[in-house]
């Protein structure tokens, strides 16, 4: 599932931040379980791994105006939640610190 030469997952076992920075994601193909992204989350954040609550979501990567827009036009593309049910769908924990 690529685009543009861009590899539409996110790096393995690493958080990477929203656009706005609000919370974390961290995605469910390769960190499988609440208590393990807990972990993660709390070694990238410094933080004890109680302080992260993190919750199952999915995203999809996408190139739009909303992107854009999301983004305060900094970037052309990138992962936006979505339903479960989207066709481009992937598994995703969002921790809200």
């Amino acid at each position: 599932m690529e685009s543009s030469g861009v590899e539409l997952h996110g790096i393995e076992k690493q958080p990477f931040p929203n656009f706005g920075e609000d919370w974390s994601y961290l995605e469910r193909v390769t960190v499988k379980t609440a208590e393990a992204a807990r972990t993660i989350l709390a070694a990238e954040s410094g933080m004890n791994p109680e302080e992260h609550d993190p919750v199952p979501i999915h995203m999809r990567w996408e190139k739009s105006d909303e992107v854009r827009e999301c983004s305060l036009h900094s970037f052309d593309e990138g992962w936006l939640e979505c339903p479960e049910s989207h066709p481009a769908a992937v598994p995703f924990w969002k921790d809200a610190p």
